[in-house]
């Protein structure tokens, strides 16, 4: 059964935090182009669903997520929509510390969106050294980067194998398979940058395409959430004998 935090009462939420929910999963994403096929908001519905697996199989509540985030390069693609890191930062470190007033001691952040990361590491230390409480943060593409290349053969890219693949397990209707256009794709080469990006599926290698075999990618993400829950169920077990 998914527990969802924002579906209970107040006096709900202090009931399970008697019994001992002091963990929540707060996934995390942004708003931006996903080449032609895939949704704008594809880095928050991936980890939602990963949120929502992970709180059935350990003691934690799934906060409401947070869907827009720090876009940069993409911001030029209609639909994307950019948000300052400094504001992001403080919206955050306010979100962790409200979680800490509430009584809540960790939180588990399913991150879906690389320019997100220092944020939400800035925020954590924050909220930390403030409200003590303990924050693990978690990109799921980088993790998982091991079982991308088992599946797909490639590392992890925008918009490319990986994502696709993890949209078509949660909800195969949400990729557009005809609208998909070769001509987005652009390789990311070390040692060159650019400001917005001139494509909206970036490959970080040249056979880093949109594989839509439903079926594979539905084994794929079950794999990349069972890693996930393991590497979640190993820091609440240490965070549980260890000090705040």
């Amino acid at each position: 059964m998914v527990e969802e935090y924002h579906l209970k009462s107040w006096i709900e939420v202090a009931e399970k935090l008697s019994q001992g929910y002091t963990t929540v999963i707060l996934p995390v994403g942004t708003v931006e182009a996903h080449g032609t096929h895939l949704p704008l908001s594809t880095d928050a519905i991936v980890p939602i669903e990963i949120a929502r697996r992970l709180s059935e199989g350990v003691k934690a509540l799934v906060a409401p997520p947070i869907y827009y985030g720090v876009t940069q390069t993409l911001s030029c693609y209609p639909g994307s929509i950019p948000v300052t890191k400094a504001s992001f930062t403080s919206y955050l470190h306010d979100i962790f510390v409200g979680f800490a007033k509430s009584g809540f001691l960790n939180i588990i952040v399913i991150n879906g969106h690389a320019g997100n990361t220092d944020c939400i590491k800035d925020a954590a230390e924050r909220a930390y050294a403030s409200s003590r409480i303990r924050v693990l943060c978690i990109d799921w593409w980088i993790l998982c980067d091991d079982i991308v290349r088992k599946y797909y053969g490639v590392s992890s890219g925008h918009g490319a194998v990986e994502e696709t693949s993890a949209i078509l397990a949660v909800d195969e209707g949400l990729v557009k398979r005809k609208l998909y256009d070769s001509r987005q794709e652009i390789l990311k080469r070390n040692g060159v940058w650019m400001f917005p990006s001139i494509g909206s599926v970036i490959k970080r290698e040249e056979n880093d395409v949109p594989d839509f075999d439903a079926g594979k990618a539905r084994k794929f993400f079950n794999e990349v959430c069972t890693f996930i829950e393991g590497i979640v169920r190993e820091f609440m077990e240490k965070a549980s004998i260890n000090p705040l």
